[in-house]
């Protein structure tokens, strides 16, 4: 199935990986209202594909600057309702990231800044180049990171979400693998590349609905509290194991073979 086009974002396919790029480079990939509303519609269409993974890069010097000043500027006349509704539409932007299907690993480089850190939160894995500067930058404005704190307090050891967020200071990658922004630092654009190969690998050797079934357990597991979780657990067990997924799973370790749903890289 052909993918759609957009103004402000790329998307590729190679029947194995979807890939999505940030393209406004001009702007160092900053946000405005149809940006939001393209990412979060190509998340929607990614969860009805074939594809397993979802990879997001940044066109340009920077992979995300955050807010793109034009917006800002329409943002300062808004009512109060009115700019409600504005961040709802940056919240749904990164829930269809949280809970895509499929992982989804970004590629990070240059700048990451302000909402740009929220489409990180959001992902299952980073990547990011050892050079790579991050912030939380929305106090500077005299605003708050409001709408990313909801998936920073998923991904962030608490101490340093609470010190970058209320000061706005810039942060290099060791410091953002540290507190858990980041997963892996690599020195140049070819390592991240192995990196990611290596992540493919590892993704494409494993069931694609046990992936779909372990990120929401994940998420419950976070948003709930314990007599809940333990309930939750054993039922979702019970349901993959008599999966044809997880049958064929099963089968091909006891028959020592490789199972249906591994795919060559």
């Amino acid at each position: 199935m052909a993918l759609p086009e957009y103004k402000h974002i790329q998307l590729e396919s190679d029947g194995k990986t979807l890939t999505l790029k940030l393209n406004r480079p001009e702007l160092h990939n900053a946000f405005n209202e149809e940006m939001i509303a393209e990412i979060t519609n190509a998340f929607e269409l990614f969860n009805n594909r074939d594809e397993r993974i979802v990879v997001i890069r940044g066109n340009g010097k920077s992979f995300c600057a955050g807010a793109d000043l034009n917006w800002m500027k329409k943002m300062k006349d808004y009512t109060e309702e009115e700019n409600e509704r504005d961040a709802k539409g940056l919240d749904k932007m990164f829930y269809s990231i949280y809970t895509c299907n499929k992982p989804v690993i970004s590629i990070v480089h240059g700048g990451v800044f302000g909402g740009g850190t929220g489409i990180l939160a959001s992902s299952d894995i980073v990547i990011s180049h050892k050079d790579t500067k991050f912030g939380f930058t929305e106090v500077r404005l005299g605003l708050v990171p409001a709408v990313i704190s909801s998936y920073l307090v998923r991904k962030i050891n608490f101490p340093a979400l609470r010190e970058f967020c209320i000061t706005g200071g810039f942060f290099d990658a060791k410091q953002a693998k540290e507190m858990g922004l980041v997963n892996y630092i690599e020195e140049d654009d070819k390592a991240m590349e192995d990196r990611l190969l290596a992540l493919k690998k590892q993704l494409f050797s494993v069931g694609p609905k046990a992936i779909e079934e372990t990120k929401k357990l994940i998420s419950y597991q976070l948003e709930n509290i314990l007599d809940h979780r333990r309930e939750r657990a054993p039922k979702v067990i019970a349901k993959v194991r008599v999966s044809k997924e997880g049958q064929e799973g099963i089968s091909a370790f006891l028959e020592k073979r490789k199972a249906n749903f591994v795919l060559d890289i």
